[in-house]
């Protein structure tokens, strides 16, 4: 549990003295599917593919944790289903205003189960602006005023999550179980 790693809102670093793959229990548990974690290039932002959190590989401990939990909730909360994505390919800017505001909706949804460093990050001015992916969308492509996200909120790979989800399809691609195929032989 979260609890169990956090000593005063403090990240415990020699119980992630593999990090970061010992992340990818929390990034599963946070996102409600089956993820691991591994490192970007040096300096690479942190970003998903729906099966993989890549958490940048030169931070600290506790900005990994930042990222984990970003792109985590982002998952969870249907944030990079691939309706929305599509929607962001070729346009950057917009990739990026979205992720401002999806970004903080989904860590705001989350907030209850979030590690504690992680509370006092979440902008809720900003969350309460939007109730779905499609309404943060919305405001993205709007003329509002909308912040830079920090920068532990990584970035959204429109190219890697939609050849996961082609390379994946159906319900893997959205972490679902995907059950076997059912035999009519009776069992003897």
């Amino acid at each position: 549990s979260p609890e169990a790693v956090m000593h005063g809102g403090l990240v415990n670093d020699a119980f992630y003295s593999e990090t970061p793959a010992r992340l990818g229990m929390l990034a599963s548990a946070l996102s409600s599917r089956d993820l691991s974690v591994e490192s970007t290039e040096p300096d690479v932002p942190a970003w998903t593919n729906g099966n993989v959190v890549y958490v940048n590989g030169t931070a600290n401990v506790q900005t990994q944790l930042k990222e984990l939990c970003v792109q985590s909730a982002l998952l969870a909360a249907g944030s990079l289903d691939s309706e929305i994505v599509r929607r962001l390919a070729r346009r950057p800017n917009l990739a990026k205003r979205y992720l401002s505001v999806e970004g903080q909706r989904a860590l705001a949804a989350l907030e209850g189960v979030l590690p504690p460093l992680m509370r006092p990050l979440i902008d809720h001015a900003l969350a309460s602006r939007t109730s779905s992916p499609l309404t943060s969308l919305a405001i993205a492509l709007g003329q509002e005023n909308v912040p830079d996200p920090p920068q532990f909120f990584g970035s959204i790979q429109v190219r890697k999550l939609l050849a996961a989800e082609t390379r994946a399809g159906g319900a893997a691609s959205t972490g679902q179980h995907s059950p076997r195929q059912q035999q009519d032989k009776e069992l003897t």
